[in-house]
């Protein structure tokens, strides 16, 4: 039952589905339904990003979120989806002087030389302002908005709870796990709201990525940073998608596009801690033409055995082995009741071929990672949604580094760059750590094997050393052969009789029982008393066995 406090929302989520072709699942789900003359058939993909832009920054979140969601989006809807953005307006300045007085403890004017009221950027979440500390350092001062944690913990448990109807009504397939999913979207958003790790993670990638040249991450000024207040290094910068094609011209776009795509791939297969929002609008360039990352609040950590899969996945799919690389995504996924392996291999194979046979221009990594996913979904083989949400995270960056760069060749890009990955991978697994443990391990070893060397050669010389190998009882396995083979002969004597039975009861002889041709009526009592006594004998001998 849906509180009061969430009537407003479940009327907007009534509209969508409605407008998008699933009133059938509003009907499920009791009340009334609003009237209305929208057609019910599937509207074209950018007006749904338009929709959920207006109903706030939940529901972009959870369109976002969808936009790696295959087993249930077409290409066109997944594709507009990752493009969706929450530019909107700003709020008043006196929020912002109200906020940050009250979550650094300090007026505006004794924390900050200048602060300007017109914000930088505004989304839905927050908003930036360009300020200058009394140190003369220029800042950027993030400002979460008013209220807007309140908000987006009621959205999200509206939609816990309509996720757990879905789930419970069986309204989608089963492996769509919606409840999974509203669940990870809260843990995204909850993440995204508190700053404090924002500004972690920001520490984070500066030290990861410090190693590129034509890349940057600015750091956060921790003494001036809250849950609600973000302030970092101001960077001059520019949107890559918005440069001018003279400024382009200008630029290395072929250095630029590898060192972001080598960067990224750093992040996957090295660090496994990877900025997983790499859209347009958190991609800059800078005044001295480096590509700088913002917004860094959505990240995702990818466990080891996952980097060695994907890494040998994507080195499958760039040499065009088909087969390798539906092997390594069985492997990677858990199989439903009617996965069908075959058929996944052929599906996976006819995508590895026309993905070979695509314009460089066409070609992209991240669309065809979600198109693998995606044929997963198909056959019932659910991978982990770690997977579905790199193949997003590659897609967008595909579609930078194509700005930067139209002719970069990701499949040969990711060749030549394989074997330094492969090295820089075993690097990071043989720290000193791991040497440690190894060494504490071998002189475990080298203490204790002379005494269990000299047990055994003890044990030899008394003739006392005893190997024990428990094996099937062969004369018990016998017995059960015989057992078997004297019912199947005894089975077959009976059908016998009833067989000959039926055959004499159509000849016609002077010997009459009850009424029948004799013989027939003493095979057939035959049978029966036979078939009781056999029946008799297996319950008997079978609670013998079981005693």
């Amino acid at each position: 039952m849906l509180a009061l406090k969430h009537f407003s929302r479940f009327k907007d989520l009534t509209w969508l589905l409605i407008k998008y072709g699933r009133s059938d699942i509003v009907k499920q789900m009791g009340g009334e339904i609003p009237v209305s003359d929208t057609p019910q058939s599937v509207v074209v993909a950018q007006e749904l990003t338009a929709d959920l832009q207006k109903l706030g920054p939940t529901f972009i979140k959870l369109g976002q979120m969808l936009s790696s969601q295959v087993e249930f989006l077409s290409p066109s809807d997944q594709e507009s989806l990752s493009k969706l953005e929450d530019n909107v307006e700003g709020f008043p300045f006196e929020e912002i002087e109200k906020i940050v007085t009250t979550e650094l403890g300090v007026k505006l004017k004794d924390a900050f030389l200048e602060f300007e009221r017109e914000p930088l950027a505004a989304a839905s979440l927050s908003q930036v302002h360009k300020a200058v500390l009394h140190s003369g350092r220029v800042v950027a001062v993030k400002v979460q908005r008013p209220g807007i944690k309140e908000k987006v913990i009621e959205d999200l448990n509206f939609l816990q709870q309509v996720a757990k109807f879905f789930d419970k009504n069986k309204l989608f397939p089963k492996h769509y796990y919606w409840e999974d999913k509203i669940k990870s979207l809260r843990t995204a958003l909850l993440n995204e709201l508190d700053f404090l790790k924002e500004a972690n993670n920001l520490t984070i990638f500066a030290a990861n990525m410090k190693e590129f040249e034509w890349l940057t991450v600015p750091l956060p000024v921790k003494d001036y940073t809250t849950a609600r207040v973000l302030t970092m290094e101001y960077v001059s910068s520019r949107k890559i998608t918005t440069l001018h094609p003279l400024i382009k011209m200008d630029l290395d776009g072929d250095k630029l596009s590898e060192e972001l795509f080598n960067a990224y791939l750093k992040q996957i297969f090295i660090d496994g801690f990877v900025h997983i929002d790499p859209h347009p609008g958190n991609v800059y360039l800078t005044d001295s033409n480096q590509i700088v990352l913002l917004d860094l609040g959505m990240v995702e950590r990818i466990p080891p055995q996952m980097q060695q899969d994907l890494l040998k996945i994507l080195l499958a799919l760039s040499e065009g082995k088909g087969e390798e690389v539906a092997e390594l995504v069985i492997k990677m996924g858990h199989r439903e009741e009617n996965f069908q392996p075959y058929k996944f291999r052929e599906e996976i194979a006819d995508i590895i071929v026309q993905n070979q046979n695509l314009n460089l221009q066409d070609y992209a990594v991240g669309k065809l990672l979600l198109n693998i996913a995606r044929c997963a979904a198909q056959n019932e083989l659910h991978l982990p949604q770690k997977f579905t949400t790199l193949g997003k995270t590659l897609l967008n960056l595909d579609r930078i580094t194509k700005v930067l760069s139209p002719t970069l060749n990701p499949n040969a890009f990711i060749q030549n760059n394989v074997a330094d990955l492969l090295r820089r991978r075993m690097n990071s697994i043989l720290t000193e750590g791991t040497f440690t443990n190894l060494l504490l391990e071998v002189s475990d070893l080298a203490l204790h094997l002379p005494a269990k060397i000299n047990a055994f050669l003890e044990l030899l010389s008394k003739n006392e050393f005893k190997l024990h190998i428990q094996t099937l009882d062969e004369a018990r396995l016998m017995r059960g052969f015989e057992k078997i083979a004297n019912r199947i002969a005894f089975g077959m004597i009976l059908a016998a009789l009833i067989i000959g039975s039926t055959l004499l009861m159509s000849h016609d002889t002077t010997f009459k029982l009850f009424g029948y041709p004799g013989l027939a009526i003493l095979f057939f009592m035959g049978a029966s008393i036979g078939g009781l006594l056999f029946l008799f004998n297996i319950i008997i001998n079978d609670r013998k066995s079981k005693e």
